[in-house]
């Protein structure tokens, strides 16, 4: 089985689904880490790294004697709550191409267990820790006391990284190998061969200043409404006041700890938001950020009036939240201002432009990392409305939750992220602002340009995000206040070079 982190989305790529129909010839590194694997578990240190849909694409064109299904969040697989459902899935496939949480529920459920498995292919293998799912599995199912009967009959594992390290000691490699049973290697007879497919990035620091500049009149409206709202006013907490039983009680208590009911919540939420928009991008970007996510709410909640009086069930939370956004919008009026003037960029946005301008070429492809999904999106409609970058067609790409779960402010849409990753396959698109959901796993054309706006905040991610630049010429930047200096970025340096040589270390043994 193939393990996949399960908050990350992918889809196929065309390319890769149109040359996975071709014969698979291995390279000589690959053959080198095969052979080590064939001695004993290990975790192979490799930039190579496919995700759930793209792994069920490709090995089912490559090995079609073997039956393959691949099961994932989408099928609801939650919902598969008996032995002869599972057997009924399960009959006649020689692969299971699937996420952690669905290998971990079917263990405990014991609808599966690791004596089925011949081999665990467990891809990113560096989020086998702490209580992560992948660890979990391996706690509960491999490492556990009842377990140790199977003896040879438990899986072979084969884990994939390119940073097993994620914080800031080499010592993780040790943890890693122990919870996987397994040992870090990296290709040491074919190197030549393996760099060969690995190029570089320059690498450059851009230093920028804090955001001094007062919000925007339309922000500070929005935050003087938000704050008057009181729980007392939520319908949702009258109803469960007006209740006697023990579960509305104790939802009431927790309302009253917290001083907010879950519609508060995402309120305070969207103004936080819109606050971090406005400290990173500036007027203009906060604005559009405010104007869009109080029409989606208002749309939101008169299509939940609607269905109500047609007699569907109420979704009280939306309707809440349209009632105190239409209060504010009346009370405003949301205009988003000129961004032609300075005031309206912040420095950040002010610093990334300038680059942009600057590394500009008809064949550029680029990638800028952002901590949040709300930045990703406002991020995006500054770059694509900004006059100055008439040169760049970008698009947002973030995680992709269930539809069911999606809050009222979050305007992605798995259907239009995939149509656009397609569109920037394609060359239709030539930026792409994302969250760290690109850093690993989603297949993406190689980049000549990436950008960190945002803090790395480790070491995994320096390392995945800088591996996304692999054309050669390639540029990575990335972006700190001023006040900062580069101290982490050479511990990051550092701490890489002792953990490429501790698996080389552990090669040669």
């Amino acid at each position: 089985m193939d393990l996949v982190s399960e908050d990350s989305w992918s889809d196929s790529e065309p390319d890769a689904c149109d040359q996975a129909s071709l014969p698979l010839h291995s390279r000589a590194y690959q053959i080198e880490m095969f052979e080590q694997s064939m001695q004993g578990n290990i975790i192979a240190i490799l930039q190579a790294l496919f995700l759930a849909i793209q792994q069920y694409s490709f090995l089912s064109k490559q090995l079609p004697a073997f039956q393959f299904k691949l099961i994932t969040g989408m099928d609801n697989a939650e919902y598969w709550k008996s032995q002869e459902i599972w057997d009924k899935v399960l009959f006649n496939i020689d692969v299971v191409v699937s996420t952690p949480r669905i290998l971990l529920d079917a263990l405990n459920y014991g609808f599966m267990s690791l004596k089925d498995i011949s081999l665990l292919v467990v891809d990113e293998a560096h989020h086998c820790v702490a209580r992560s799912d992948l660890n979990t599995i391996m706690q509960l199912h491999y490492h556990a006391p009842d377990a140790r009967g199977l003896g040879d009959r438990l899986p072979h594992i084969l884990g994939l990284s390119a940073s097993p390290i994620t914080k800031r000691r080499t010592s993780e490699i040790r943890d890693l190998e122990a919870n996987l049973d397994a040992k870090c290697k990296t290709p040491l007879q074919q190197l030549d061969e393996y760099t060969a497919f690995v190029n570089m990035p320059d690498l450059e620091t851009i230093a920028f200043d804090r955001n001094c500049r007062s919000p925007s009149m339309l922000l500070t409206t929005l935050r003087g409404v938000i704050s008057t709202v009181q729980v007392e006013h939520d319908p949702f907490f009258r109803v469960l006041k007006n209740k006697s039983d023990m579960h509305s009680r104790e939802k009431m208590q927790k309302i009253l700890k917290r001083n907010a009911t879950p519609a508060i919540e995402e309120l305070r939420a969207f103004d936080r938001s819109c606050g971090d928009i406005h400290e990173d991008l500036g007027r203009w970007a906060c604005d559009a950020f405010i104007a869009a996510g109080t029409q989606k709410a208002l749309v939101l909640a008169s299509a939940e009036g609607n269905a109500y009086a047609l007699g569907g069930p109420s979704n009280d939370k939306s309707r809440f939240i349209g009632s105190i956004l239409q209060d504010f919008r009346e009370s405003s009026e949301p205009v988003c201002p000129d961004w032609a003037v300075d005031s309206n960029l912040s420095p950040k946005a002010e610093a990334l432009f300038n680059s942009l301008i600057q590394e500009y070429s008809p064949t550029l492809r680029g990638l800028i990392f952002v901590k949040k999904r709300d930045t990703a999106w406002a991020l995006t409609e500054l770059i694509n409305n900004h006059s100055t970058m008439h040169n760049y067609q970008a698009f947002s790409f973030v995680g992709a939750s269930n539809p069911g779960h999606q809050g009222v402010f979050d305007f992605a849409q798995l259907r239009v992220q995939n149509e656009h990753l397609e569109k920037f396959r394609r060359g239709e698109f030539n930026l792409c602002v994302a969250t760290s959901v690109l850093e690993e796993g989603i297949d993406v054309p190689a980049m000549n340009l990436v950008i960190c706006f945002d803090e790395r905040p480790n070491l995994r991610s320096f390392v995945q995000s800088r591996g996304r630049a692999r054309q050669h010429n390639s540029k990575f930047v990335i972006f700190r206040p001023k006040e900062e200096t580069g101290a982490k970025l050479k511990m990051w340096e550092t701490l890489e070079r002792e953990m490429k040589e501790e698996c080389e270390d552990s090669f040669v043994l």
